[in-house]
């Protein structure tokens, strides 16, 4: 019973691809000026196009909203850190030892 149904199924099939209409003509020129489309649509442009190629370039943008975080996130701790770095001064320690063996430490800033 199923081998029967199979074999109905697959004379209907091979009777649709017999009747379907052939298929349009592929135009590769339309295909890639429709893809070209969808890429001046996205910011390109198309610097040089042939019938079965295209050249397109997508011009750079400054974002300042990028130059503004990398300022922040980069830039001024950097610059703090100059500046508490000119700011800090030198840890000066000095050692002592007297006869029976007992060290002082004393800790001072340069001046």
């Amino acid at each position: 019973m199923l081998t029967g149904a199979l074999r109905t199924a697959g004379i209907e099939r091979e009777t649709r691809l017999r009747t379907m209409e052939p298929e349009p003509p592929i135009d590769p020129e339309a295909i890639l000026q429709a893809e070209i489309s969808r890429y001046v649509q996205n910011g390109y442009r198309v610097t040089s196009k042939t019938a079965s190629s295209a050249q397109l370039v997508k011009p750079k943008k400054f974002s300042v909203t990028w130059a503004m975080v990398w300022l922040l996130l980069v830039v001024l701790p950097f610059v703090f850190y100059l500046i508490w770095y000119g700011i800090k001064r030198d840890q000066h320690l000095y050692l002592t030892v007297d006869e029976q063996g007992k060290i002082t430490t004393a800790f001072a800033l340069a001046p």
